[in-house]
């Protein structure tokens, strides 16, 4: 296991720094690192946005921060919506329109009405205020999301588009976007200065130790090649075993090992491994 650890870490060292964020979702997010309404909103639309090719996703994203005109929040805080409402007129990728769009900005302009920002909400959730761990945690995100999902989001209230949008623990799967938000969110690599990558702005409420990994296909083939998952179903329960497995190499921050496997992926499919293929 010693040795798993060192390979990881390497990677770790490989990955985890500022220049990976030029070719990740969550660059749309960075300029705002130290404005806190700003990043957690830019964060949370790119990051719900973010399937698909990463090159396709930054293509789409960019478009749709164009057709935004300001950063999120900006946009939430207009007495109507309407003007943006038609600037995402014919915007698609993949399964969302600028339809399914509209639906999200609606709900948080009304949230916004309710809340200053998401962490004050999470804040204010009886579900946090006696802390929150990994095992907690699928009941603090279905609380804040809850929070401004319509009562019928799940009921089939609305199209599958729309609901593919926004990932719900109810549904049993991996939310991996979720997931990659709150890695964005709420992981606490400050102390690293110049070098730090995520933002750190969550994290009185969620600390890093009580995150998981983000799962998908790619994070649960490499998990099992290198023998860190059993569980053969990509899911919530799998990213759970996942993080398991990598507390034990670093429990304070079990997803700073998420650049490990980000970063072999990104260089697995440009075929630029040779520096890197340490398993």
């Amino acid at each position: 296991m010693k040795n798993r650890k060192a390979q990881l870490d390497a990677l770790v060292a490989t990955y985890h720094h500022p220049d990976f964020v030029r070719d990740d979702p969550m660059q749309f997010a960075s300029p705002f690192k130290h404005d806190l309404p700003r990043c957690e909103a830019n964060a949370l639309l790119a990051s719900l946005l973010s399937y698909g090719r990463r090159e396709v996703i930054i293509r789409k994203l960019t478009e749709l921060f164009d057709r935004l005109e300001a950063p999120v929040y900006d946009v939430l805080q207009a007495e109507s919506l309407a003007p943006v409402e038609k600037r995402l007129a014919g915007f698609i990728y993949r399964f969302n329109t600028g339809a399914d769009l509209v639906h999200l900005l609606r709900w948080w302009h009304a949230f916004y009405e309710r809340h200053p920002s998401h962490l004050a909400c999470l804040e204010s959730l009886p579900e946090t205020q006696n802390g929150v761990s990994r095992d907690t945690l699928k009941p603090v995100m279905t609380a804040w999301l809850d929070a401004w999902l319509p009562p019928d989001f799940l009921a089939g209230g609305y199209r599958n588009g729309t609901r593919y949008l926004v990932p719900h623990p109810a549904t049993g799967g991996a939310c991996k976007r979720l997931h990659m938000a709150l890695r964005w969110l709420c992981r606490d690599d400050q102390f690293l200065g110049t070098h730090a990558v995520d933002f750190g702005l969550w994290t009185s409420v969620i600390p890093s130790h009580a995150l998981l990994m983000p799962m998908d296909t790619h994070v649960g083939r490499l998990s099992r090649e290198w023998g860190l998952l059993k569980r053969n179903s990509t899911d919530w329960k799998a990213s759970e075993e996942l993080t398991a497995r990598l507390a034990r190499f670093n429990p304070a921050d079990p997803c700073r090992y998420d650049f490990a496997f980000l970063g072999y992926g990104v260089d697995e499919v440009r075929g630029r491994l040779k520096d890197t293929a340490i398993f």
